[in-house]
């Protein structure tokens, strides 16, 4: 089978676990015998370094680039057309679609996007549902809140459950812990969130929380994050400064993945404070590495 894939949404380091999913999800096609096509453009081609001798990719120009992309997947004699984030693009192509939609957080919150943004996944959203000839979603309580939102048939979409990433899978030992606590100057003692600085991950309650634990309970627990800088990253940190929290909590960035099982494993327990997931990831790279 030859598959075309959309990877032009990607931006490296920004998308939390949808970049993992994306780049798992080649190999896995690739190891059943799937011909892959990846469309990229200068942003994330080398995101997709690794899978050289497993795909071929199709480099898309940024200037008029939805024409530029739909003259590719006419082109390209496929089989099927994936776009693994949540818009059908090009909408029209003369082969059989398949998207990935994670969850529908703007319906339920819509108070945590703009008026902009609330307008655009709306529109494009129910377009895509509509036309695509399969969506795939990654939990069931996923499938349930497309189908009650947006009236499809529960035949048409389809739960597919995740594993945690390839690093995640593979011994850790003890002088790669020390390492990466090293490398990372790490507290002694910390719980650890890993969540991009989106509004719904909510890491202002979890500050508050961790203030009322310090000074009410006594614990003196430390808070490690890691993730991208995003919509609400400049609440959080001036939220860190009037709780006086600047000493107990340390935002290490977006971390490398290769580096994520042995932060989880000098963490306490993984803290996981999110107002709204179609999965949670770090859920299930916590029990692989065997911390609460």
């Amino acid at each position: 089978m030859r598959i075309g894939i959309n990877c032009l949404p990607l931006l490296p380091g920004e998308m939390g676990d949808m970049e993992t999913y994306l780049c798992c999800l080649i190999e896995g096609l690739t190891a059943l015998g799937a011909e892959v096509l990846l469309f990229v453009d200068w942003r994330n081609e080398e995101s997709f370094n690794s899978l050289e001798d497993k795909a071929k990719k199709v480099q898309i120009d940024e200037e008029h680039h939805l024409t530029r992309l739909t003259r590719a997947v006419h082109d390209s004699n496929l089989d099927l057309y994936f776009c693994p984030f949540p818009e059908l693009d090009p909408r029209y192509v003369s082969v059989p679609t398949v998207v990935t939609i994670p969850d529908v957080q703007h319906e339920d919150y819509p108070e945590l996007f703009t008026t902009q943004a609330l307008a655009w996944r709306r529109e494009n959203y129910a377009f895509t549902v509509k036309h695509a000839d399969a969506i795939l979603t990654l939990s069931h309580f996923s499938k349930q809140s497309i189908v009650r939102h947006y009236g499809v048939s529960p035949d048409r979409v389809h739960a597919v459950h995740l594993n945690a990433g390839k690093e995640h899978l593979s011994p850790c030992g003890p002088e790669v812990v020390r390492r990466v606590r090293d490398q990372y100057g790490l507290p002694e003692r910390f719980v650890f969130y890993p969540a991009t600085t989106w509004a719904h991950k909510n890491h202002i309650p979890l500050l508050k929380a961790l203030k009322t634990i310090r000074e009410e309970d006594g614990i003196p627990v430390s808070l490690v994050l890691t993730g991208a800088e995003d919509s609400a990253h400049a609440h959080v940190t001036q939220a860190i400064r009037d709780l006086g929290l600047s000493e107990a909590v340390q935002f290490l960035g977006y971390a490398k993945a290769e580096d994520m099982p042995a932060l989880y494993r000098c963490a306490e327990a993984l803290v996981s404070f999110s107002l709204y997931e179609g999965f949670g990831m770090p859920l299930l790279e916590a029990m692989h590495a065997g911390i609460p």
